[in-house]
């Protein structure tokens, strides 16, 4: 009998020492919502995206990179952060506002292509940082 309610006080105790304790997940959702070709001759695309934040920390800093890919067969990558203006503002501090957990922050991103025509574009990579 003893060595049972020994048992059960090491998993009593070994339950309570887990509560409370949640491991930080930083992740994010990546989308484009719309975009269009440039008006000029030039070739691009401008278009909106969104990020919504998917884990249970603030983010503080993400890049995202864009592939626009062009009737010609030729590739053009572009890329838009946020909410700080560059990843060395947010080392020094200087950012905006974190997007918090649940959020959707919106942004816009432009693409020049040098004259081709854009048929598609894709998320072709990003990163995000956890804000402190």
């Amino acid at each position: 009998m003893k060595k049972l309610a020994l048992l059960f006080a090491v998993l009593l105790f070994a339950g309570c020492a887990t509560v409370g304790t949640q491991t930080e997940v930083i992740n994010a959702e990546f989308s484009i919502e719309s975009w269009s070709p440039f008006e000029r001759d030039e070739g691009g695309v401008n278009g909106w995206f969104g990020m919504r934040n998917i884990g249970n920390v603030e983010i503080g800093y993400f890049e995202v990179s864009f592939e626009v890919i062009c009737e010609d067969g030729m590739r053009y990558i572009g890329k838009s952060w946020g909410p700080a203006n560059t990843l060395g503002d947010f080392y020094e501090g200087k950012v905006g506002m974190p997007v918090p957990v649940g959020v959707t922050y919106n942004g816009l991103f432009t693409v020049t292509t040098y004259g081709s025509k854009p048929t598609s574009v894709r998320i072709y990579d990003w990163r995000i940082m956890q804000y402190y």
